[in-house]
């Protein structure tokens, strides 16, 4: 399902990075593997115009699938364990707020996959899956 095209995020190359999430124009979901001045290659299928990609909105389905709970108040947190970190990451979807231990990192208004994508790359290896 496309977005209406008044709410269109228009993306450029400086808003995404290799291994991305976006839905191209026939509303499939591709990860981007490369960034062309034109446009995005999608898993080398061909390549896309800016025009032609859209973002991917962040859905409650999207969290519990990549590990986030949903909390009382409408937020989702995930527990990041490894050997050497450990995180308590909070997302809020209405303000788009993303935080880690409450203290340390935040990132503010995140509402599509690939900026959420970037947020974890920052402070984790969690990878998103759609």
């Amino acid at each position: 399902m496309a977005m209406e095209e008044n709410n269109k995020k228009e993306l450029t190359a400086y808003d995404l990075m290799i291994g991305d999430w976006v839905r191209n124009c026939n509303g499939k979901n591709k990860r981007v593997e490369q960034i062309l001045k034109i446009g995005v290659v999608l898993n080398y299928n061909g390549t896309y115009f800016f025009d032609d990609i859209e973002p991917i909105p962040i859905t409650e389905e999207i969290l519990l699938k990549n590990g986030f709970k949903k909390k009382m108040g409408g937020t989702f947190e995930m527990i990041y364990n490894t050997k050497c970190k450990y995180l308590i990451i909070n997302y809020n979807p209405i303000s788009g707020l993303l935080s880690a231990n409450n203290l340390w990192f935040r990132a503010n208004d995140i509402h599509y996959v690939h900026e959420l994508q970037h947020a974890l790359r920052y402070i984790t290896d969690k990878i998103i899956e759609l």
